[in-house]
């Protein structure tokens, strides 16, 4: 791996495999969902997913469905064209990186005993899940992200092997970080960004 793309991977690779692993003990021919499968979390959830065996369904706009499709992901939906409640079902995860209606509908696609994992970085998660979960007999779950060498070390064979990639959208100088700050918070950004400090 270059700096770069070791840069981009460390956060939201240990994110996934923290929230697949430690939380939601993610097990071969189980169902995942993952809204916004070509994000910086998205894309690479879907390929830890494939490589541990579950059957992966996904979001994304229409731009992204070929890279999504080519990520692993079993099931692609175009989010500006149908709702994912009319085609995703009987699910046994949901990786929410996304929050807000996104979160709400999620619970309609569960299997019930499921899990739902919602990450950090989006506001009022745990007000709309805490209530919801036991309507729909899931377990729901925030949960932040923590440090762990020997998580990356199992990971780092993954990414070696070419069976598990970062893609950077874009890399940016650090006096361009305004730029990169507002392509972020568009929410279209199709893998990672990073800033190239020299």
């Amino acid at each position: 791996m270059t700096h770069q793309e070791a840069a981009a991977a460390l956060l939201a690779a240990l994110t996934v495999w923290q929230a697949f692993f430690e939380t939601a003990h993610l097990q071969a021919g189980q169902t995942i969902f993952i809204p916004g499968g070509a994000g910086g979390v998205g894309h690479l959830a879907i390929q830890l997913a494939k490589w541990k065996g579950a059957k992966v369904m996904s979001t994304t706009s229409t731009r992204n469905m070929d890279f999504v499709h080519h990520l692993g992901a079993d099931v692609v939906i175009d989010y500006t064209k149908q709702s994912f409640v009319e085609r995703v079902k009987g699910v046994d995860i949901v990786l929410d990186p996304i929050g807000g209606e996104v979160l709400r509908q999620a619970f309609q696609v569960m299997k019930s005993g499921g899990i739902i994992v919602s990450l950090p970085g989006h506001a009022g998660v745990q007000a709309i899940g805490d209530p919801l979960a036991p309507q729909y007999d899931v377990t729901f779950v925030f949960t932040p992200v923590h440090r762990s060498g020997e998580q990356l070390a199992a990971m780092a064979p993954l990414f070696d092997t070419g069976q598990l990639h970062v893609h950077i959208d874009a890399v940016f100088p650090p006096q361009e970080v305004a730029q990169a700050h507002k392509l972020s918070e568009g929410g279209h950004v199709r893998g990672k960004l990073v800033l190239a400090v020299e």
